[in-house]
């Protein structure tokens, strides 16, 4: 199982102020590996805020960050498509495999391997 981030806070993270930023995106995902005995490399951003400058961050601490619906990108590794998980029906199944093929292509195309 892949152990991610969500900031320290659940912070909006464009709003933060760069010691705040760092708290939140940083010293976090470090006590989150500490605590769970290996790397945290994945970041999905609260309610799906960002801007550049917390992509900046984030670019330089975490392999993928995931966004929000209106921040999709999946050739960028930092504003990757992010989707919400419901209860397992056949209805909520349906929706999600083609998008999780594709997901997992392009990660690996991201992540090199």
């Amino acid at each position: 199982m892949t152990v991610g981030s969500h900031a320290a806070t659940h912070s909006d993270l464009s709003r933060c102020d760069d010691r705040s930023l760092h708290r939140e995106l940083v010293e976090s995902r470090d006590r989150l590996g500490e605590w769970i005995g290996g790397p945290v490399d994945f970041l999905s951003y609260p309610d799906g805020r960002f801007n550049d400058t917390v992509l900046d961050l984030a670019s330089r601490h975490y392999k993928l960050a995931f966004a929000a619906a209106d921040h999709l990108s999946t050739d960028h590794a930092w504003r990757y498509p992010r989707r919400n998980a419901e209860p397992v029906t056949t209805r909520t199944l349906r929706p999600w495999s083609g998008f999780m093929s594709t997901v997992r292509r392009r990660s690996k195309r991201l992540l090199g391997i």
